[in-house]
């Protein structure tokens, strides 16, 4: 039985817990972790094509491989990024050549996209990089499909370095890894891989099982750190093979601990529902993120869904209610009649209307309301916006929002309210599309835009960095300021606690200009520059 070669995805599917928030340091400290403890390559995160990149992704979400190599020395250990068929291009990826220090380039897709993956990799591969297929999605695969895997990569003149097979929702057991490894084996000229998730706690049992079939190369993470039950620990396969884990229990005790403190990762009955079905965890994920679901809803969410279904959470919203209010006064003091003059050739108010009729191609059930006490906004509405006429003491300076929305709510009824503002011009309708999303689909009870700050700042005399050691701004914990560009919520949360966040919010992070609020004249110049310049 050969020892198979290691490749450590802390970076990359840990990140997943924590939304990449992984400073250099730390990418630094585990690669130098996962090299002396004799592991062979690292992976560091994801590559994407511009349009699945959101303003609040970090680095190593969306990796750029020329300026990766300039942040980092080569080392002996090898390094890897990975891309989701059909979500990069290879634009992106660079000529290898010495001063590059990516080797791996992982594609990752379904047997229905094997093809595709297989031009994708040899393409890649001619600019000089090894090269690997992830099959997603393993548990899935019928006998026959297996069959037709083996045979159209055998029938391919190019081969990868590397065809994994990944259990993506942890429901094999070692008799499936058996059967599939066995499969796999008639390939020609390929090295066999396998990624391993632990729903049913069978990630360590199923990768011995790979390796006892002389498997070529297996996959693990620092404590397991991974999407949902996570992934096979490195420190069990480290200590399975008798390493030396001071490196690595160095790592856990200066680094992690605080990651296993903040985030979830590792056994839950969630993720285990979602296993035993064979079902993506996003199912226990968003379903138990609702306060008010049980673990049975989970078990009702996924035992009668077809396998089709289960690889990606499925929801019903045919008939929820969305409605977006915008309320409006015509009688600004500081600026007046701001929200009706013209910002470039338009109204201010026409930006966030034209933002929502965009919305609204999304979600056809959206209603866009504009809550005003005059009629006279009436001639700057857009088709497809409504009016509806409030009361004119919400016009008074001490109104605030509970006023308003307490008024509103009684006359427009509905599931999910959008709030927001005529003030915000340059809100993307993607940025609410997405918010919806984590309220609608994920199971967040609001959503709401901030602005990421890395910065230095003091508060009660105290720093928020030790003035002897001055670290680099992007090596901060961030700060998240809220722009009021817009508020995405479920009526239970206003109904339950008078306000528009809710106890399981999600921060939407909008880039500078999406977080301008046109308040006074200096606003509305900056903004009309902003448009003058685009212009």
């Amino acid at each position: 039985m050969k020892k198979p070669l290691i490749l450590d995805c802390t970076i990359r599917d840990g990140g997943i817990v924590n939304d990449f928030n992984f400073d250099i340091n730390f990418v630094k400290k585990c690669m130098d972790t996962i090299e002396k403890s004799d592991c062979n390559y690292c992976e560091l995160g994801y590559i994407h094509d511009k349009k699945y990149i959101n303003s609040y992704d970090t680095f190593w979400k969306n990796i750029n491989i020329v300026e990766l190599s300039s942040m980092l020395k080569k080392s002996n250990i090898k390094l890897s990024v990975m891309g989701d068929m059909g979500k990069f291009s290879l634009d992106l990826i660079p000529e290898k050549t010495s001063n590059i220090v990516v080797d791996l380039i992982r594609v990752a897709g379904t047997e229905d996209k094997l093809l595709g993956m297989l031009d994708l990799t040899k393409k890649i591969s001619s600019k000089g990089y090894e090269t690997s297929i992830n099959l997603m999605a393993s548990s899935h695969y019928s006998k026959d499909d297996w069959e037709r895997i083996v045979d159209i990569v055998n029938k391919s003149s190019f081969k990868p370095t590397f065809i994994y097979f990944a259990d993506s929702f942890g429901n094999l057991k070692p008799s499936d890894v058996l059967s599939i490894v066995n499969k796999l084996k008639k390939l020609n000229d390929v090295k066999i891989g396998f990624h391993s998730h632990n729903q049913l706690q069978l990630a360590f049992a199923n990768t011995l099982k790979a390796i006892e079939l002389d498997i070529d190369i297996v996959d693990s993470t620092i404590t397991g750190m991974g999407k949902g039950p996570g992934n096979l620990p490195t420190e069990l396969l480290l200590g399975y093979y008798n390493h030396d884990l001071k490196y690595v229990n160095k790592f856990i005790d200066n680094e992690m601990k605080s990651l296993m403190n903040k985030y979830e990762w590792g056994y839950l009955h969630k993720y285990f529902i979602c296993g035993l079905y064979n079902a993506t965890p996003r199912y226990g994920e968003f379903i138990m993120r609702d306060k008010n679901s049980s673990l049975n809803d989970v078990v009702d969410s996924v035992k009668n869904k077809s396998l089709g279904d289960k690889i990606s959470y499925k929801k019903d919203i045919s008939n929820v209610r969305i409605t977006a209010v915008i309320p409006i006064k015509m009688n600004n003091e500081r600026l007046p009649g701001k929200n009706t003059n013209n910002l470039g050739d338009k109204p201010l108010c026409q930006y966030i209307f034209n933002t929502l009729l965009k919305v609204k191609e999304r979600y056809k059930n959206l209603d866009i309301i504009v809550y005003c006490s005059s009629d006279e906004i009436k001639q700057y509405l857009l088709p497809g916006i409504k009016f509806l006429k409030r009361d004119k003491r919400l016009d008074e300076n001490n109104t605030n929002y509970t006023d308003i929305f307490s008024e509103f709510i009684k006359e427009a009824d509905s599931d999910i309210y959008i709030y927001t503002h005529a003030t915000s011009p340059f809100i993307k309708a993607d940025s609410i599309i997405n918010s919806i999303k984590k309220v609608l689909i994920e199971g967040y009870d609001s959503s709401f835009s901030v602005l990421k700050k890395n910065v230095f700042y003091w508060a009660d005399d105290k720093s928020n960095y030790n003035t002897n050691n001055v670290p680099r701004t992007q090596d901060l914990d961030p700060i998240f300021i809220e722009t009021s560009g817009f508020y995405v919520y479920r009526k239970d949360v206003f109904e339950n606690t008078g306000t528009r966040i809710g106890k399981t919010p999600f921060l939407y992070c909008v880039d500078e200009e999406e977080g301008i609020d046109i308040d006074d004249k200096k606003d509305f110049v900056l903004a009309q520059n902003i448009i003058c310049s685009v212009k």
